[in-house]
């Protein structure tokens, strides 16, 4: 996979804090499980809006990942005035409202092409 900076950024590791290892009761270190010993993940955002009315039997909300926002374009009133003419937002065709959908993924840096592990630079 190769690192696009436009959807993927890299987070210090949630377990182990950026310091990319723990210890054990006996005092042994050993390597994260999440970042594999970077102390970095790499976190891919997919992002797409859709209309209310979009939503169907092949598509239902996901209070996970979408969330109901007002349209920017209307500013939620379903309409836009140009003038003595009224016409319906063409953005969330007429809801005011919009779905936004953001979906995380979460990698290994090793996993991803273009990104050297702190430990592998010399």
């Amino acid at each position: 996979m190769e690192f696009d900076p436009e959807t993927m950024k890299i987070h210090i590791c949630k377990k182990c804090k950026g310091l990319g290892f723990g210890i054990d009761l006996k005092g042994n270190r050993f390597n994260c499980s999440e970042c594999n010993g970077t102390g970095r993940i790499l976190v891919k955002t997919l992002k797409e809006e859709f209309t209310l009315d979009s939503l169907s039997e092949n598509l239902s909300f996901d209070k996970e990942t979408m969330k109901v926002r007002v349209c920017k374009s209307c500013g939620g009133l379903g309409s836009i005035n140009y003038g003595v003419e009224e016409r319906e937002c063409e953005d969330c065709h007429g809801t005011g409202r919009i779905i936004e959908q953001k979906i995380l993924t979460e990698y290994q840096l090793h996993h991803v092409d273009g990104i050297v592990a702190p430990e592998e630079k010399e």
